[in-house]
């Protein structure tokens, strides 16, 4: 058994389930022929470096698969007379494989695809009621952190200061003149 990876390109005009169908039949191709899947990822809809059949985008699909040649053989087989699939290509990552690294590999991506499971929470959430005679300026008002206020005291109280000190100065400057 080997490890292979193969990518190919749909045409992206086809509804979802044509293209569900369509990737559902090549799996199958793959463990038909005693392979195992890794992974199949859809790369989703792109835009083609160059057109293809008249096409300017198309429809990703990488499949990471163990197998033997013969399982290629017949996936490609069926891409060639396929129309809907625009191109492809298979590469051979590996010579030997290890079957249990595959099986944990295997599982630890099925890990990361399921959410992980939230218990149900007796809280009830309950929001603070607003009095209907406010505005919605007030409202806002009110929503708006302390934070927010104690900066604007803070910048009040330099520009204060520094008002102060400039008026201090200008009177040691007219004290100045009155002496000479």
């Amino acid at each position: 058994m080997r490890r292979y990876e193969t990518i190919f390109i749909i045409h992206a005009d086809l509804s979802s389930d044509e293209i569900t169908a369509l990737v559902d039949r090549y799996a199958a191709i793959i463990t038909t022929y005693k392979g195992t899947i890794v992974k199949i990822d859809n790369w989703g809809k792109r835009r083609l470096a160059y057109y293809i059949e008249k096409r300017r985008e198309g429809v990703y699909y990488l499949f990471d698969y163990v197998s033997g040649s013969d399982a290629v053989a017949e996936l490609e087989r069926n891409f060639k007379i396929d129309e809907k699939v625009m191109r492809y290509q298979t590469v051979k990552l590996s010579d030997k494989v290890d079957m249990d690294e595959i099986e944990k590999e295997i599982a630890a991506a099925q890990k990361k695809e399921l959410p992980p499971e939230t218990p149900p929470s007796d809280e009830v959430i309950v929001e603070p009621e607003i009095p209907q005679d406010e505005t919605p300026q007030e409202q806002e008002v009110a929503k708006e952190p302390e934070t927010v206020e104690s900066v604007e005291t803070a910048e009040t109280a330099e520009s204060v200061e520094s008002v102060e000190s400039v008026e201090s100065s200008e009177e040691t400057t007219e004290e100045k003149k009155e002496e000479e």
